[in-house]
Formats: structure tokens, C-alpha cells, sequence
């Protein structure tokens, strides 16, 4: 836990503390940020280029609210995939988030994998502020169809070389947006490094490539579980455009021909494509934060000691409620059980009593029957009969709610029917 104690140690010295995660995709940031965020009575701003767009939560691995665990989390799914968010917007409504952030004296935590994002605000980019020329993009996107993305790169080395050093060749995007600049204000892409503003506290996740690629790769079957096709074809649905900054994703431009069966393309075929793909963008990923001076950097195991921690910090609070919630369920049981018993004891009152005034009857009727011929001799052994039958009857009846009714009235008529005979006989 000794990285806990130094954030903690930097927390004490900075003035605008800012914490920043970083690491490949599926490197384990956000389980990372989460336990440094409740730590450090922290909130988080996604640092990721796709995770600002809705509707694209699995492709782009969003955290989702109910994953959250009561951290505030900022810039996710803030904008409709046909809207283009640019840098030096990104840029603003980070800095706006770290001041609302700061005036509730809470620690802003920058997590996510677009290096370009990180450094615009840790090295306090100054980004210009040239809208996009929808015309112009379609244009140089129609010119990577045909004749690839290496042509546009081309145009990009001989209008700006110093931008297309910085930028990969494969990312078209970027590779666009520089051009666009350039065209735009006739100046080279420069994003120009001012003073920085914020303390900064950086920490790493460092793999061994062999290690990052096979969570890489359970990443993405995952992510075919949860429905990523379904996904894709939904915004395809929705009328949003292949060749959209958003639909370029990794995770929905290797979908879409699989959908449209461009390439006659099969669904392992089409895994493996995302896989490889999300393999080569992490390396990208690594060579970009390299890069930075001071990073903390963390080992697959000192990420394991963290998250054991973790663990055992839940299970303190956890077991505690499971001791005090089963102590609650046991009292209602309790509880219950003893009412239970309480409404089968006034039941079985009640048929015992309802049995023997059944059964008493019956004696009465077979005994006056038997032992009475004439008419006045027949009301009075009735009318003692009944007498006696109440008075045996409450007796029986309260004996008998211990013992099994269908027993009890065999006894009560037995009873019943001897009393009778003696007390006839006597009024002869």
C-alpha cells in the first residue's frame, strides 16, 4: 500500500493537486481508480477520446453508474456519436470539471488511455481553436478509401512534417485534424506546451505484454457477450455515418462489415481482426506514456497486493452486516414460528371444540333414544343430558387441545356416552 501513502504524502504538499492513472486498454485502470478515488475523497474524468460518445458504452468499455460505487465520474457519454468534440474542447470542459471539482474540495483524478488528452491538460496544451470542416473531412476520408490511409499521411509530411512525426500513420483521425489545421489557419499544427498548472501525481499500469494481450483478449469476448454487435447495429439503426470521428472506433469499425457482410467476413475472422487491432493500439498506448517523466509505475503485482487490500477491506465491512442481518432473520423466524404455533393452537381449540359438541350431540340423541320411551321421561334426560355434556364437554375440550383432536373425540364420545346412562338411570 505504499502508493496509497504517497498520494496521500503529495496530497499534503500540493497546492492543485491533480492525480492522473494511465495504462494500456484493459490494464485494470478503472478497478485502480476507484480505490484511490474513495481513498482520496476523489472524482474522476474519463481521459478516454470514444468514451465521451452515447450509446457506445461496451465498445469503448465504459464504467457503467451502477459500477461506479458512489464516485462521481465525469466527461462519459456526454455527446451524440454525430457530434465531433475537438481537442481544445475536451480541454475546457476538463478544466471546468477539475474546478467544480477543487470548489467542493474534493481531488480531481484523470483516468483513461488517449495520451493526447492526458497531455493537453497535465502540460497545459495551448490547442487551436479551429472548428471542423465537415467538407473537408469527407473529402480526405474518400481519399483513404481509395487509395489508403498512407496517401492522406503523405499529404499531412508535406504540409506539416513536425505534426506527422508526432502522429502514427494509421491514425487517420488525428492525421485529418492536423491537416484540417493547417489548411485552416495556414500555420503548422503546434500544440504548444504553456506553463503547467496543476501539481501532478502520475501512476502507471505496466504489464508484461504477453500478460496485457491475454486480458486483451478475454476483454473482447466479453465484450461479444455483452451484446457489442447489438450495439453496433443499433447505431447503424440510429442513421450515424461509417465514416464519423465515433464510428472509427476500435470496436465498431471491425463490426460494421462483419453487419454489412462487406468482406464476406466470419464472426472468428471478425474477433480475431478486433483483438489484433486493440493489441497494436495498446502498444501505441505504451510508446505515448513512456514518454512522461516522474510516473509511478506499477507491477502486476503490487496492482495484486492493492486489490487484495481491497478485498479484505470489503469483507471487513461485509461480514460484520451478514452476522447482524442473519441475527435479524433469526429473531423474525423466531417470530413467526411462535405466531405460527400461537393461530395452530386456537385452530385446533376450535375443531376440538367444534368435534365434541358434533359428538356430544350425537350421544345425547343415541342415549335418549335408547333409554327413554315415553315422552316426559325423554325432556328430562335431554335436558340433565345436555347439562352434563357442557359441563364434560368444556373439561374434554380443554385436554384435548394438547393431545391430537381425531383421538380426543373418540374419547369425548366415549365419555359422553357413559354419563348420560348413570345419570338416566338415577332419575328413574
Amino acid at each position: 500500500m505504499e502508493l496509497l501513502k504517497d498520494l496521500k504524502s503529495f496530497l499534503k504538499k500540493a497546492n492543485k493537486p491533480l492525480v492522473v492513472i494511465l495504462g494500456p486498454t484493459a490494464s485494470g485502470k478503472t478497478a485502480l481508480s476507484l480505490k484511490v478515488a474513495k481513498e482520496l475523497n476523489g472524482e474522476i474524468i474519463s481521459t478516454d477520446s470514444r468514451q465521451i460518445y452515447k450509446g457506445m458504452e461496451i465498445s469503448t468499455d465504459m464504467i457503467m453508474p451502477e459500477h461506479q460505487e458512489g464516485v462521481p465520474h465525469h466527461l462519459l457519454g456526454m455527446t451524440p456519436p454525430n457530434k465531433t468534440i475537438t481537442l481544445a474542447e475536451y480541454k475546457d470542459l476538463a478544466l471546468a470539471a477539475i474546478k467544480d471539482i477543487y470548489r467542493r474540495k474534493k481531488v480531481p483524478i484523470l483516468v483513461g488511455g488517449t495520451g493526447l488528452y492526458i497531455s493537453a491538460i497535465i502540460e497545459n496544451y495551448d490547442v487551436p481553436k479551429i472548428k471542423p470542416n465537415n467538407r473537408l473531412r469527407a473529402k480526405l476520408q474518400e481519399e483513404a478509401n481509395k487509395k489508403g490511409v498512407e496517401a492522406v499521411y503523405e499529404r499531412l509530411i508535406k504540409l506539416d512534417p513536425q505534426a506527422a512525426k508526432k502522429i502514427h500513420p494509421n491514425n487517420l483521425r488525428y492525421v485529418i485534424r492536423a491537416i484540417e489545421i493547417n489548411m485552416a489557419s495556414g500555420k503548422n499544427k503546434q500544440d504548444k506546451k504553456a506553463t503547467p498548472v496543476f501539481d501532478v501525481f502520475m501512476v502507471g499500469i505496466n504489464w508484461p505484454r504477453e500478460k496485457l494481450y491475454e486480458r486483451i483478449n478475454r476483454r473482447v469476448d466479453l465484450q461479444f457477450e455483452k451484446g457489442l454487435i447489438d450495439e453496433v447495429k443499433a447505431l447503424l439503426k440510429k442513421g450515424y455515418k461509417e465514416d464519423l470521428p465515433s464510428m472509427t472506433s476500435l470496436g465498431v469499425k471491425e463490426i460494421i462489415p462483419h453487419i454489412k457482410n462487406k468482406h464476406k467476413m466470419s464472426f472468428p475472422e471478425t474477433v480475431e481482426i478486433l483483438k489484433r487491432n486493440i493489441r497494436h493500439y495498446a502498444k501505441r498506448q505504451m510508446t505515448w506514456f513512456r514518454k512522461y517523466k516522474d510516473v509511478h509505475w506499477l507491477n502486476p503485482k503490487e496492482l495484486m497486493e492493492i486489490a487484495k487490500a481491497e478485498i479484505k477491506e470489503i469483507k471487513g465491512k461485509v461480514e460484520p452486516a451478514v452476522v447482524k442481518a442473519e441475527k435479524v432473520v433469526v429473531k423474525e423466524v423466531k417470530k413467526v414460528v411462535k405466531q405460527a404455533k400461537k393461530a395452530i393452537k386456537i385452530a385446533e381449540k376450535k375443531v376440538v371444540k367444534k368435534a365434541v359438541k358434533k359428538a356430544a350431540k350425537k350421544a345425547v340423541k343415541k342415549v335418549v333414544a335408547k333409554k327413554s320411551t315415553k315422552k316426559i321421561v325423554k325432556k328430562t334426560v335431554k335436558k340433565v343430558a345436555k347439562k352434563i355434556v357442557k359441563k364434560s364437554a368444556k373439561k374434554i375440550a380443554k385436554k384435548a387441545v394438547k393431545k391430537p383432536a381425531k383421538k380426543n373425540v373418540k374419547k369425548v364420545i366415549k365419555k359422553v356416552a357413559k354419563k348420560p346412562t348413570k345419570k338416566s338411570s338415577k332419575k328413574r
